[in-house]
């Protein structure tokens, strides 16, 4: 199964299962960002500043649109499912 990922023009995040490769799993990506929520936060590591992050909400809103700044990344987030997009790279997380 695989997981494409788009934007609309009303800048919605657009999720599309099929095909052969593997469902995003974060724990597998090696190489990549760390991307995770704990304590009401999310956090995305591993990064080196100038990163383009995004961040959706499951209607496929855009919630934040950022640039990093540093080698980490936080911002409280409310209890729910995000897809989170830094440099390309798609996150889930919970």
């Amino acid at each position: 199964v695989a997981l494409t990922a788009a934007l609309d023009a009303q800048e919605r995040f657009t999720l599309k299962l099929g095909g052969e490769a593997p469902v995003l799993d974060n724990a597998l990506r090696q190489g990549q960002y760390q991307v995770f929520i704990r304590g009401g936060q999310l956090h995305v590591g591993g990064l080196e500043g100038g990163e383009e992050i995004r961040i959706y909400d499951m209607t496929g809103r855009n919630v934040l649109s950022t640039v990093s700044t540093g080698r980490e990344y936080k911002t409280p987030l409310k209890t729910g499912v995000y897809i989170v997009k830094v440099n390309g790279n798609v996150y889930k997380v919970k």
